[in-house]
C-alpha cells in the first residue's frame, strides 16, 4: 500500500505567506504483486501528534492478480498541517501486512512530540514501543 499525497510539499506554497489556500487530501493505493487475486482490508486516520485518532475510516478491497486499484481520494480541508498526519495499513487474514504515514508539511515544521520511545528485546526481536508519532526511528548497535 502506498500513499499519493496533497501538502505544502506538493503544492510548493510560500510557507512564510500567512494564510495561503493548501490541498490537505490523499490516495491510496493497493498493489497486488502476486499470481492470486486478494481481498483485503484498507485503513487510515487523520491522528494527532500524540496519535490520538481524530477520524478513521476502514474499507475491504478486492485487487485482481498483478494489478493495482487506487482508492477514493480523501479530502481533510480540517487537518492542521503541522500538528496531525495521516496513518494508513493494509491488512490481510488479520495480519497487517504494509503500512506507512503522510505528514502535510516538511517534517522540519511538524511539531513531533517526545515519542518517549521504549525498546525491550524478546528473543531474537526488538520491540520499540512509542508513546506519541516517531517518524524514521533508527536503532544502531552499540558495536557499529
Amino acid at each position: 500500500i502506498n500513499a499519493e499525497y496533497m501538502g505544502t510539499l506538493t503544492q510548493n506554497p510560500n510557507i512564510n505567506a500567512q494564510p495561503f489556500q493548501l490541498e490537505k487530501s490523499f490516495r491510496l493505493c493497493v498493489c497486488n504483486e502476486s499470481l492470486t487475486e486478494r481481498q483485503v482490508v484498507v485503513r487510515w486516520a487523520l491522528r494527532d501528534s500524540d496519535g490520538t485518532v481524530l477520524r478513521w475510516e476502514e474499507q475491504t478491497v478486492q485487487v485482481w492478480k498483478l494489478a493495482s486499484t487506487w482508492l477514493s481520494k480523501e479530502e481533510l480541508p480540517q487537518a492542521d498541517i503541522f500538528n496531525q498526519y495521516v496513518s494508513y495499513e493494509l491488512e490481510e487474514e488479520e495480519e497487517i501486512i504494509s503500512s506507512g504515514t503522510v505528514l502535510f508539511c516538511p517534517p522540519k515544521y511538524f511539531r513531533f512530540r517526545d515519542p518517549e520511545l521504549k525498546v525491550e528485546a524478546e528473543g531474537e526481536w526488538l520491540k520499540i514501543t512509542s508513546k506519541a508519532y516517531a517518524r524514521s526511528v533508527e536503532i544502531i548497535n552499540g558495536a557499529d
